[in-house]
């Protein structure tokens, strides 16, 4: 007795009817052709996230109040710093002074009052060339600012030297707006950098050793 071995059965065809070869019945593309027998997928849509905008060389002015009052007064130099780098990039066919040089000045006596004025003076003439309030006067920013600052050296209170910060917040007011009009994608940084957050907790912890060693004294 004998098998037959049964092969598999072709599967069904249709001819194309583009060029009418032979076709599986459900091919979506005939293979000789190349011509699609349904109408092509689409291609997957996908959602990619926006990109990231690049943070504004403007300042929030809690964060500047922040770290003026936990650096004991002293970021307020970096502060003047800042300033002049980003202004001498924004232009850089007149770059002026270096401004780690200007930067040194403000610890020389009496010249510190002219290079706080110049900065003023030079924040508060961008603002105008461009159309926008400066909502400050410079001379009377530099004479409130200098006073704080002797009246602090003076009588070695550590609170008067943080109050010179509230002469500058105008100024950085009006540096916000024309940072925002200079980079109209960028966005003002809400967001403390590490290195700020290490300043201020430094700050802190400063100021909690310096009340215990006071209350310490008072004890005695």
């Amino acid at each position: 007795m004998t098998v037959e071995s049964s092969s598999p059965a072709s599967p069904p065809t249709i001819p194309c009817p583009n060029c009418g070869q032979a076709i599986l019945e459900k091919a979506l593309q005939c293979s000789h052709c190349r011509k699609w027998l349904v109408e092509a997928p689409a291609p997957e849509l996908r959602s990619f996230p926006a990109a990231p905008t690049a943070p504004s060389r403007g300042q929030p002015l809690h964060h500047l109040l922040l770290l003026t009052v936990f650096s004991w007064g002293l970021y307020e130099i970096y502060w003047f710093y800042r300033n002049w780098r980003d202004l001498a990039a924004d232009t850089p066919e007149n770059p002026g002074p270096p401004p780690g040089l200007l930067t040194f000045g403000l610890l020389v006596p009496f010249v510190n009052i002219a290079l706080v004025y110049r900065q003023l003076v030079g924040i508060h003439s961008r603002l105008a060339a461009h159309g926008l309030p400066a909502g400050y006067s410079p001379w009377m920013t530099t004479c409130i600012y200098i006073s704080l600052g002797l009246a602090a050296n003076v009588t070695a209170l550590w609170s008067l030297s943080c109050l010179m910060v509230l002469p500058l917040l105008p100024v950085q007011e009006a540096l916000n707006r024309y940072w925002c009009q200079r980079e109209p994608s960028s966005t003002l940084r809400e967001r403390l950098s590490p290195s700020e957050l290490v300043l201020i907790a430094c700050g802190a912890a400063a100021m909690v050793a310096v009340a215990a060693a006071g209350l310490l004294g008072v004890e005695k």
